[in-house]
C-alpha cells in the first residue's frame, strides 16, 4: 500500500451573517476565536472552547456578528494541493 495524500491543514470557510462578507479560518484561529467569544465567558462552565452561535468579529461590520449557519464549511488542504470539503 502506498499514501497518495495526506493532510496539511485545516481551514473553515463561512460568510457574516449581516453583511454577507466571506472570511477563512485555520483551525488554530478557530479556537483562539471560540475561547474569546464562545460560552465559557458569560458563565464559566467549559473548560474547553464552546461557541454554539457562532459568533465572531466581523472586521467589514465592526462588530460581534454570527456566522451564517448555512455557509459554515470545512475543508483539508491536502499535501497536493486539492482542497476537501467536509460540511
Amino acid at each position: 500500500m502506498k499514501t497518495l495524500e495526506t493532510m496539511k491543514e485545516e481551514i473553515f470557510r463561512f460568510r457574516c451573517s449581516r453583511c454577507r462578507s466571506k472570511f477563512e479560518m485555520t483551525k488554530q484561529e478557530r479556537e483562539e476565536n471560540d475561547w474569546e467569544y464562545g460560552e465559557h465567558k458569560k458563565g464559566g462552565r467549559y473548560d474547553y472552547p464552546h461557541n454554539p452561535v457562532d459568533h465572531f468579529y466581523c472586521p467589514v461590520c465592526g462588530k460581534v456578528e454570527t456566522m451564517d449557519r448555512q455557509s459554515i464549511h470545512r475543508y483539508f488542504i491536502m499535501d497536493s494541493g486539492r482542497e476537501v470539503q467536509d460540511y
